[in-house]
C-alpha cells in the first residue's frame, strides 16, 4: 500500500473535481479525481460503500485533452486500458466494484 500511495501522491496537489456529489450516506458511490494536467496525468478515486445497491458507476474526467490518447491503469487489478481523452471527457468510464465496501485507484496518463 505504501508502493501504491508513493506512485500516486504527487496527484493530490493536482486540480480536484468532485465525480459524484459529496455525501455521508453509506448508500453511494464517492468518487473523485485529481488532474495534473501540465504533466497529462492524474487519478481516480472510487468508493463503493457498505449498502450500496448498485455494483458499477459512471463518471466521466475533466482536464484531459480530447484529441489526446491515454492509458488507463487499475492500480488494483492491473488492467491497463488504451483510451482517447474525447471517449474520457463524453462518453466516460465504468467502475465496476461487485464487493462492498471497496475502493478502486485508477491512473491515467498521455501517450506521447
Amino acid at each position: 500500500m505504501v508502493k501504491e500511495w508513493r506512485s500516486v501522491s504527487d496527484y493530490l496537489h493536482g486540480d480536484f473535481y468532485p465525480l459524484t456529489p459529496y455525501s455521508l450516506e453509506d448508500t453511494v458511490w464517492m468518487a473523485w479525481q485529481f488532474d495534473c494536467p501540465e504533466r497529462g496525468e492524474g487519478m481516480v478515486q472510487a468508493f463503493r460503500r457498505e449498502n450500496s445497491a448498485e455494483e458499477s458507476l459512471h463518471v466521466t474526467l475533466h482536464g484531459v485533452e480530447a484529441d489526446a490518447s491515454y492509458t488507463l491503469t487499475n492500480l488494483d487489478t492491473a488492467d491497463v486500458t488504451e483510451i482517447t481523452g474525447r471517449e474520457l471527457l463524453e462518453q466516460g468510464i465504468e467502475l465496476v466494484l461487485p464487493d462492498k465496501p471497496k475502493s478502486a485507484v485508477l491512473v491515467y496518463r498521455k501517450k506521447l
